[in-house]
């Protein structure tokens, strides 16, 4: 009997003192076989497919070969464990003996990670799935830390990293606008909202601009202290500094009449609308006069007046063919100023979205998306 067991291949026990079948290091196959249902009985066999993996119930067939790939693999992960809980017990010790009587003399030595260990742990980086927010925060830390030497080794990567970054921000930003478009919210939470992204801002010009100053003011102010005039935001075009003022409402501010004039199929501007005008033409006859003490004031000798343009942001365009084209006559019968609505200034981020995207990313087309 002992020379017939003798003759077991490796993985198989061959004293038969301490009992038949696989290693005890090794009854997780029959573990793992054992919760297949309607299995009760493993083959290991060394015929022709010793790579075998079959299920012919009631039996397991496992080709020797396959059985002695997963046994060095169960060793080899054994092997590493272990090794990895002995290091953890030494830092361990370290820390509470040696680093806690002193901590100059034995500083915390660095964890060291293995090759290829967050690799193997997220599938390539295909998946964060069980990875803690503190886990997802590392990684953002870590690749942050890292950029000179990523930019290094792996400019590709990092490029489309970056614009993978840019266009996620941004399809979030167009959610927050939409989601926010459809609320009655005061012109302070929108002001807060475009102080916060003044790219947004930036999609009223036909150039590049930045913003100078939020509730900017710009003069008008009397002996006394009052009706001082001030801008919601005042802009500069980026390259040439030439000013503008921007001026913002609610979206759901009226911008023509309920009624037509006259029995025509014409709607005057509403008094919201025509207001917003006004106000902002009156700060920028009043820039004009205090623009040399504003300059003096914030230090800008970047800023010009050479044309300073007034932007009205408001409302939404009308979805009635008559009052859309009222709308039209109404905004485009203004020199040196521009009315754009909320929705329009949304479609603008999709179409920068649409362009970003792949195509199979893209969005539906969204009208009112064209410059103004």
């Amino acid at each position: 009997m002992e020379e017939l067991l003798s003759s077991l291949p490796k993985g198989f026990e061959t004293n038969w003192r301490l009992g038949l079948g696989l290693l005890y290091e090794y009854r997780i196959i029959c573990q793992s076989i054992a919760s297949i249902p309607g299995v009760s009985t493993l083959v290991v066999h060394g015929q022709s497919g010793e790579r075998d993996a079959i299920i012919r119930l009631p039996e397991y067939v496992l080709g020797i070969k396959r059985f002695h790939e997963l046994r060095h693999e169960i060793t080899r992960t054994t092997t590493h464990f272990r090794r990895e809980a002995r290091m953890e017990k030494q830092r361990c010790l370290h820390k509470s003996l040696l680093q806690a009587a002193d901590a100059i003399r034995f500083p915390q030595p660095e964890k060291k990670i293995k090759p290829d260990a967050i690799f193997d742990l997220t599938n390539g980086g295909k998946t964060l799935a069980g990875l803690s927010k503190r886990d997802k925060r590392a990684a953002i830390r870590l690749v942050q830390g890292n950029v000179a030497t990523l930019a290094k080794s792996e400019p590709h990567t990092l490029l489309a990293l970056k614009s993978e970054i840019e266009l996620v921000t941004l399809q979030q930003l167009i959610e927050r606008f939409q989601e926010m478009l459809e609320k009655d919210l005061p012109e302070a939470r929108w002001q807060e909202f475009l102080k916060s992204n003044p790219f947004i801002l930036s999609m009223a010009f036909s150039a590049p601009a930045i913003v100078i100053q939020e509730n900017a003011y710009v003069g008008g102010k009397q002996f006394y202290g009052g009706n001082g005039k001030f801008a919601d935001f005042l802009m500069a075009t980026a390259s040439s500094g030439n000013l503008a003022l921007v001026e913002i409402k609610k979206p759901h501010t009226d911008l023509l009449t309920k009624a037509a004039y006259r029995g025509t199929d014409v709607f005057p501007p509403s008094p919201e609308l025509s207001g917003a005008v006004y106000q902002v033409l009156d700060q920028q006859s009043q820039l004009h006069k205090n623009l040399l003490t504003f300059k003096d004031e914030t230090q800008r000798s970047d800023i010009h007046a050479h044309s300073i343009r007034c932007i009205v942001i408001a409302g939404r365009m009308p979805d009635v063919p008559n009052l859309r084209k009222s709308f039209e006559i109404v905004r485009n019968s203004y020199t040196n100023l521009t009315i754009i609505t909320f929705d329009e200034l949304c479609a603008r981020l999709v179409e920068i979205e649409k362009a970003l995207s792949p195509p199979a990313q893209t969005r539906s087309s969204t009208p009112w998306s064209g410059a103004f």
